[in-house]
């Protein structure tokens, strides 16, 4: 087991920390360990987890499906 950081992985992943933790939601997103105050993950189960992304086409988006996407747009109050 090679363990990293959020940091790392979002790195390896090329996407925010918001949306990390966004995917580690998802079912069969490689889960780590915590220690002490730190997350870390496997980050040789990840980059396995991103090979099968990719081999099936899955674009890695930021936009994790089911979720929102921030405050809807629309009539905002006169400022």
């Amino acid at each position: 087991m090679n363990l990293i950081t959020v940091k790392d992985a979002c790195q390896m992943l090329k996407c925010s920390r918001q949306a990390l933790y966004e995917r580690m939601l998802e079912p069969g997103f490689p889960m780590g360990t915590r220690l002490g105050r730190h997350r870390m993950l496997d980050g040789d189960a990840l980059e396995a987890w991103l090979r099968r992304r990719l081999t099936k086409g899955d674009k890695l988006t930021g936009h994790v499906p089911g979720r929102g996407k921030g405050r809807p747009k629309g009539n905002r109050a006169a400022q």
